[in-house]
């Protein structure tokens, strides 16, 4: 923000007529009022001059219009006023009466009306100039006339769409007439023209409307050096939303089968991608000009990549970030409404498809040291759905060489010293941290694209070959590839939907589950359960699954973690589940102390859904579940609860347990609603007995969300907790105090009060005290509402901007 601005603001506000001001120094406030008023003043003295210049040649008009209507015919005389009308007021409705006036009898005016109609259209202006190109379209002026008009008004800028489908249908035969459409067009007149192919998107501050590229079109057909020169400089603006309309002048050119064109500004394209840009509004127009770089290939495929690929390797990053959007953008569909296309896998790749996923591949085969660079590369195997079968089959080894690579340098990260990295620490562990995130990303999405093939490939005999490789690969592995080896190892379930791919999976999820690593072991109860989902838990041997239980009291936390797990997600055979259920509680009990609460809570969900599988739930040992519950992180407690709701209702304390947990200082604010509908749902007797400690509750969280005072004292009500509800109702009202902003809330608590000793007296019989408290209550709503008229300025959403008389 200017802090001249803000500065004269204040002046403004505050120091107009004050006596006491001294100026301290250059620049002060005396300074730049001076300088603003000087700015303004000369600015008035602009506008006047422009002003009486503008009236003068009104006036000239109307007198040239009089002198016509003299004499003239009475339908000529009232296009006149019309006329008259429109180039005064400067008005849509005028503007609409003349141009239907003149399509009603188009052949009964002569050149000087024509010339009149010219006039007004040269005098500028958005209306008045579409409602003068409008009339002279339906008087039926010639061509040369017409685009002759039209191009003084794009290169003033005014009514451009009007002028620019005025130019499409005119130019040529303008040309041909003999009119110099190259001066006319050059500059402004051709740059409005680029501007009209770029789309505008519909905005709740502004209107929309689709790409209008016919004038461009046809003026390129009769001037292409100047329409040329215009959509370079639009594609080397500074502004994105310039270059945005270049690259789409680009494209409208392409579709309208000029195939070079891609080829011949492929340089401009380029360099918009080191011009500034963002994401707000439209978005980067980088995206918009990749997509252009991609159409472009489809015409000349080897020419263009060749200067992409020359780019890519001695650009700098913006370029480089450029040149694989274009490659990307080449299997991103979109419609006219800029929306991506539904995609369906095909079969067989185009030529362009095969280049532009190589070189996509090129990217992400490298790990390229530019981070971004890979952050984008990695985001295309996010989803490889647009990518046809062919090249995706013949990608495998190279992403599994991708996901090599990058294990590879996770294990060597940070190893670096202080003189090749000058940077502070703190600033390289981000770095580390930043690079191991894509490392990360790198590996899954590679290691996705792969599975993808390998699962869901429609010919078997290629998913057996994919699998067959993953194995390969598995097998090549070093000893130090350890983690390498636990992530294939933990998809390789994902592939047991088909008897062939189980037979050619199961030997090495069966040997991950009693390998020495933990890591390995870990993985191997995710793919197992992965494989139990995808294959059926009958379809194993018996020995799989003995194996698997041995890991659910592995003395390893990850590992054990891994196997609850899978039984959370309820994966084992039915004949399994007293073993399994026995295991489990060695793990509770191993994890009691609460030190790993994450793992403790995740065992005590699977124990109790073993036990509802087994029909062994009992009330005693929810109350068992309840007790170890105290022993978790907050978060994890609530987690639970929310996960598991009615699980553990019956069990005793479990109110006082929900209690204290909404009463912890680390609960978190968000899990608060979640908490009082739990004990919203307790039986009624139940809530009565802890209704004391629901006021206090209520209470306590109100310091940090008032609101949910309300929604215990709701409980409380729901209950019919009379005595209890009213205790808190008085209290909330008393927290509010007797500051003025407070005051709503507090009329509202004590008719809270007054409404809830209604209903008890009501309950009770006490006829008197029902007609005063509900005598009570009328009055707090009439005070309710006369606080509300008497404040509604000073408490709405916006209040009035107060400033000082010398300000206004």
């Amino acid at each position: 923000m200017d802090l001249a601005e803000n500065a004269l603001d204040f002046h403004d506000r505050n120091c107009v007529g004050c006596s006491e001001r001294q100026p301290v120094r250059l620049p002060n406030l005396t300074e730049l009022v001076r300088q603003r008023d000087d700015e303004a003043a000369q600015n008035e003295s602009a506008r006047r001059v422009h002003e009486a210049a503008e009236r003068a040649a009104i006036e000239r008009r109307t007198a040239t219009r009089a002198a016509l209507h003299q004499g003239a015919a009475h339908h000529v005389g009232g296009v006149l006023d019309l006329l008259d009308a429109l180039d005064r007021t400067q008005s849509e409705d005028a503007g609409r009466a003349l141009a239907e006036s003149v399509r009603a009898v188009p052949d009964a005016f002569g050149a000087n009306v024509r010339q009149q109609i010219i006039a007004v259209a040269d005098a500028g202006g958005e209306v008045r100039t579409n409602a003068a190109l409008s009339a002279l379209e339906a008087a039926g002026g010639d061509a040369q006339m017409l685009a002759e008009v039209a191009l003084r008004a794009l290169a003033r800028g005014d009514a451009i769409e009007r002028a620019g489908r005025v130019v499409a249908g005119n130019i040529a035969g303008a040309f041909t007439a003999g009119l110099d459409v190259a001066t006319l067009l050059a500059g402004a007149a051709a740059q409005n023209l680029v501007w009209l192919a770029r789309p505008v998107s519909e905005r709740f501050y502004r209107e929309g409307r689709q790409s209008e590229p016919a004038g461009l079109i046809t003026s390129r057909q009769v001037a292409a050096d100047v329409i040329d020169v215009a959509i370079r400089t639009a594609l080397r603006h500074r502004e994105k939303e310039q270059r945005r309309a270049g690259a789409y002048a680009v494209r409208a050119l392409i579709h309208a089968g000029d195939r070079g064109a891609g080829l011949r500004f492929v340089n401009d394209l380029i360099a918009a991608f080191s011009l500034p840009d963002d994401g707000y509004e439209d978005g980067e127009a980088s995206l918009t000009v990749a997509r252009v770089l991609a159409e472009s290939l489809t015409g000349q495929l080897e020419e263009i990549d060749r200067v992409l690929v020359a780019t890519a390797e001695h650009g700098g990053a913006d370029e480089r970030r450029g040149v694989l959007r274009s490659y990307v953008a080449v299997f991103d569909e979109r419609d006219e409404a800029n929306r991506r296309a539904a995609h369906k896998p095909r079969d067989a790749a185009t030529e362009v498809e095969r280049v532009a996923f190589a070189r996509i591949l090129g990217v992400v085969s490298r790990l390229p040291t530019d981070n971004e660079l890979l952050r984008e590369a990695c985001d295309f195997f996010r989803d490889t759905s647009p990518v046809p079968w062919d090249v995706m089959c013949g990608a495998a080894p190279a992403l599994l060489g991708t996901v090599a690579l990058a294990a590879d340098e996770l294990t060597g990260q940070g190893r670096k010293s202080r003189l090749e990295h000058p940077q502070p620490e703190a600033l390289q562990e981000l770095e580390i941290a930043s690079r191991h995130t894509l490392l990360n990303n790198a590996i899954n999405f590679a290691m996705n694209s792969v599975m993808r093939v390998a699962a869901t490939h429609p010919d078997t005999l290629v998913r057996d070959e994919t699998i067959a490789a993953v194995l390969e690969t598995l097998e090549a592995l070093p000893d130090r590839a350890e983690v390498l080896r636990a992530r294939i190892i933990s998809r390789l379930g994902a592939l047991g939907a088909r008897p062939v791919a189980v037979a050619l999976v199961l030997p090495w999820v069966y040997r991950s589950l009693t390998d020495p690593s933990q890591q390995i072991r870990a993985a191997g109860a995710t793919s197992y359960g992965r494989l139990v989902a995808e294959a059926g838990p009958d379809s194993l041997p018996s020995l799989v699954h003995e194996t698997f239980l041995v890991l659910i009291t592995d003395p390893f936390v990850v590992v054990h973690r891994a196997a609850l797990r899978v039984l959370k997600e309820g994966y084992l055979p039915e004949a399994f589940l007293d073993d399994a259920r026995a295991r489990v509680m060695h793990v509770i009990v191993a994890h009691a102390d609460g030190e790993h609460s994450e793992v403790l809570a995740l065992a005590l969900g699977v124990w109790l859904d073993l036990l509802r599988a087994t029909n062994r739930n009992t009330p005693a040992k929810q109350t068992a579940v309840v007790k170890l519950l105290r022993k978790l992180n907050p978060s994890d407690a609530v987690e639970f609860i929310r996960r598991g709701r009615g699980g553990i209702r019956e069990a005793t304390g479990y109110g006082e347990c929900v209690i204290d947990l909404l009463e912890h200082p680390e609960t978190y604010n968000a899990s608060y609603g979640e908490l009082i509908e739990e004990l919203g749902v307790l039986p009624n007797v139940e809530v009565a007995r802890l209704a004391g400690r629901i006021v206090e509750a209520g209470m306590t969280i109100s310091s940090v969300e008032p609101w949910r005072s309300g929604q215990c004292l709701q409980v409380l009500i729901d209950a019919q907790a009379w005595e209890a509800a009213t205790e808190l109702a008085n209290r909330r009202a008393e927290a509010c105090g007797t500051t003025r902003d407070l005051y709503p809330r507090r009329l509202q608590a004590q008719l809270d009060a007054a409404m809830i000793e209604t209903e008890s007296a009501a309950a009770k019989g006490l006829v008197d005290q029902v007609v005063a408290h509900a005598q009570r209550a009328r009055e707090l709503l009439r005070q309710i509402a006369r606080d509300a008229e008497e404040n509604r300025d000073i408490r709405g959403i916006f209040p009035p901007v107060r400033r000082s008389p010398a300000g206004d």
